[in-house]
């Protein structure tokens, strides 16, 4: 997990400040191994014990990806870079440290670099677990409970992209292009402009693997080659005939999702148990998870890199440059150019899916948030078949816009956007809300590392532990009052999350100071002398009704995270690496709280949620019991939380992710594979077996090494802090140092301990 706040404190909007740490080097590398080589450069220190070799001021590491480590080193502004992979072939202009083309045969590294192998990782696509059966379970010595539950190369029929009784017509308005390969019948496989998404001549699409699966699932990537991944034209957007998140192929996949597998494992697994997939939860921007699966999964475009551009706005904002910035991968980023972490708290994903809430009479909310400008709805007529139309925001599914500046998304302002009404930001935002009904079906899980607290997070005490049932502050239904969500910025440019502009009205928990019961009658609520009314805005809306007129579902405020006393949205810990000297207030942002969707209930609708610990499971609208619920404070466990909860949804994450044995076992990593013979499941061993270099190892694809690497050029300058960064990497050498710290952040040590690993290319 990326953390962000590293000797910072974080306010409300216009407040806080961002620090710059001041250091010989500024230390470039991976994401993913920040936790780890923080804890390594600690230890080193402690173990030099002279500030003269190592002090604490000599490196701080600020991370950024591992191709910024890796242009560093070999350009001469750092000697040594941890890296989520290997050096490249042909990496950095003119030097090429692996002089080998992919899938040659292993070579050897320039002789100028080393790779200093200390860990192995894997990502698990995880999901709820029915018969807990343990998909990781594996005691070395031939004992295994597998799920036999596989992501693996399957077919899209061409009755599950063109239903019977599809028309003639335009595409995406009830009909689909006449097809003349088919004798003229209707192909939705074809859009106006010709492309046909990689379909065949029969209008079915053939997923060559795990890879084109989720590619398309997370990406709307299709495998067609007779198109790129991006337009040519700059700001670098998609190119729809390659990349399309509307398109017909992907909404065919998530709604035949339980088709695809052949037993009851998972819930996905059981058509009678999900039919459409619900959610696909993914980590943020700025997880080396993230970079890890984008690269593993065959994901063409990259998560965008980070932005120097600035506009000194009264609030601030960052600026995409369009020189540099590009589409965000995931298809809950929407289409425009971006920058890193934008993608994080936006719901844009054009596949749109229910928010569910229970029966008529108490319209309990089963899913704590929503996007509120859809009608609520009912559970499906049957447990387990869900069979409801979608929430559509056209005729057509179209992909949704976002307008908001990268730290104010959602709720703006955007001083950017300068030109009159009706193009002005606040009707372009306002209009862009509409669309957004239910939630999508991707949806980014991303828990700001400085909300610490229950009380910030969920809703509950701050003593409350993970997962507790201590009661949380619910708002009173019907009742409500004015806030100005950005501080001091309460003008016509901030966009109220019911669409409307200026102050807002927040729903509040309304209480009288002395304890006893509030006058909800009068206009404001009122008190018995001496007792004085207590607004609390930070509040649950618990259900879909009452509403303000003319919204029909209230758990749309429960995706932002606001103070108690004011209103005021809170933000997140983030800072941009690249922009220093900078308030924090102009750079953190205001949070899309979608890792609050299951705080205080599960949603059965796609069959029995997995009874944890004995308890028994929770039946709609009523109060659930200890570990029936997710409010934990890491994003992996959140999302392995939410699957269970949430039981016809997926998410991808880190191996901790997943429950294993001995303990009750709730949620599954899938096996990944072209087909069911090959599909291998994240255990220890088949990540371990990475280190095999033989054809027939059985890895789990995706499995990865992980790296210090090393390079020391002659030619190049002698840098004031190569000698400190050898002393640093001497430390990453020691087993008795670097080990602990990779098992304590979840990855896999080396067996022998680091080593020197110079095969090149040094890859699976």
């Amino acid at each position: 997990m990326r953390k962000l706040l590293a000797g910072a404190t974080f306010l409300v909007f216009g407040a806080g400040a961002m620090s710059s740490a001041s250091a010989q080097l500024q230390m470039k590398g991976s994401d993913t191994l920040e936790d780890v080589t923080k804890g390594v450069l600690a230890d080193c220190i402690v173990s030099t014990n002279d500030p003269t070799v190592l002090a604490t001021t000599d490196i701080t590491y600020v991370g950024g990806g591992s191709g910024g480590g890796e242009g560093a080193v070999i350009g001469a502004q750092q000697r040594i870079a941890p890296m989520s992979r290997p050096f490249k072939n042909g990496a950095v202009g003119t030097v090429n440290p692996c002089p080998v083309t992919a899938p040659a045969t292993q070579g050897v590294l320039d002789t100028r670099g080393e790779q200093l192998l200390i860990g192995l990782d894997g990502i698990a696509v995880v999901a709820a677990n029915q018969t807990h059966a343990d998909s990781l379970f594996d005691d070395h010595a031939g004992l295994v409970f597998n799920c036999a539950d596989s992501i693996i190369g399957v077919t899209l029929t061409p009755a599950q992209i063109t239903p019977a009784g599809t028309a003639v017509g335009t595409p995406g308005a009830g009909g689909c292009p006449a097809d003349p390969a088919l004798g003229g019948a209707p192909n939705c496989c074809l859009d106006a402009a010709g492309n046909n998404f990689g379909c065949d001549a029969t209008g079915a699409y053939q997923f060559s693997s795990w890879k084109d699966v989720l590619a398309v699932v997370y990406a709307g990537q299709n495998h067609t080659s007779a198109a790129s991944f991006l337009q040519t034209t700059f700001p670098k957007t998609r190119n729809p005939a390659r990349v399309n998140c509307a398109s017909p192929v992907r909404k065919a996949l998530a709604d035949n999702w339980g088709a695809f597998f052949n037993t009851n494992c998972a819930a996905t697994g059981n058509p009678a148990n999900c039919l459409k997939l619900k959610h696909a939860y993914r980590r943020g921007d700025l997880s080396g998870t993230t970079d890890t699966f984008v690269t593993l999964v065959g994901i063409l475009n990259a998560v965008p890199a980070y932005s120097t551009k600035f506009l000194a706005q009264p609030i601030g904002q960052i600026i995409v440059d369009t020189t540099s910035a590009t589409s965000n991968p995931f298809c809950n980023a929407g289409t425009a150019a971006m920058n890193k972490g934008d993608s994080d708290y936006l719901d844009l994903d054009p596949i749109r899916r229910i928010a569910d809430s229970s029966s008529p009479g108490t319209r309990f909310g089963i899913e704590q948030v929503a996007e509120g400008h859809g009608t609520p709805a009912n559970q499906p007529p049957t447990l387990g078949t869900d069979v409801r139309a979608d929430p559509a925001a056209a005729t057509a599914l179209v992909e949704l816009a976002e307008f908001g500046a990268g730290s104010r998304q959602n709720v703006g302002p955007n001083a950017n956007i300068t030109a009159p009404a009706p193009n002005d930001f606040q009707t372009l935002q306002h209009n862009a809300l509409l669309a957004r009904k239910g939630l999508g079906l991707v949806l980014p899980v991303e828990i700001p590392t400085n909300y610490s607290d229950f009380a910030t997070a969920y809703w509950g005490p701050a003593t409350d532990p993970a997962n507790a049932m201590a009661p949380i502050t619910v708002c009173t239904p019907g009742q409500f009052a004015l806030s100005t969500p950005v501080a001091a910025q309460g003008t016509a440019t901030t966009i109220c999350p019911d669409g409307t502009s200026g102050t807002c009205l927040f729903p509040v928990n309304v209480s009288c100071s002395d304890g006893s019961a509030p006058n909800l009658g009068s206009i404001p609520p009122s008190c018995t002398a001496p007792a004085t009314v207590k607004l609390n805005y930070n509040c649950m809306v618990d259900r879909t009704t009452p509403t303000r007129p003319a919204l029909t579902d209230g758990r749309f405020f429960n995706q932002f995270v606001v103070d108690p006393v004011a209103g005021h949205y809170r933000l997140d810990g983030f800072t941009d690496p690249l922009v220093t000297a900078v308030p924090a207030a102009k750079v953190n942002r205001v949070v899309s709280a979608f890792f609050r969707l299951n705080v205080t209930q599960t949603n059965n609708f796609g069959g029995p949620i997995p009874a944890p610990n004995g308890f028994t499971v929770a039946t709609p609208g009523a109060t659930p019991l200890v570990g029936n619920v997710c409010k934990n404070f890491t994003s992996t466990d959140q999302i392995g939380c939410l699957v269970q909860a949430n039981p016809c949804s997926i998410g991808f994450a880190g191996r901790e992710a997943v429950a294993k044995a001995p303990a009750l076992i709730n949620d599954l990593a899938y096996r990944l594979g072209v087909a069911q013979a090959d599909s291998r499941p994240p255990t220890d061993t088949t990540i371990l077996e990475l280190l095999d270099t033989s054809a027939t190892a059985p890895f789990y694809p995706m499995a990865r090494k992980l790296f210090v690497n090393h390079w020391v050029d002659p030619a190049l300058p002698v840098l004031p802090t190569m000698a400190k960064e050898d002393v640093l990497y001497n430390c990453f050498k020691q087993d008795t140092i670097t080990t602990p710290r990779i098992t304590q952040f979840h990855f896999l040590g080396v067996p022998s301990g680091p080593r020197v690993d110079n095969a090149c290319p040094n890859n699976r």
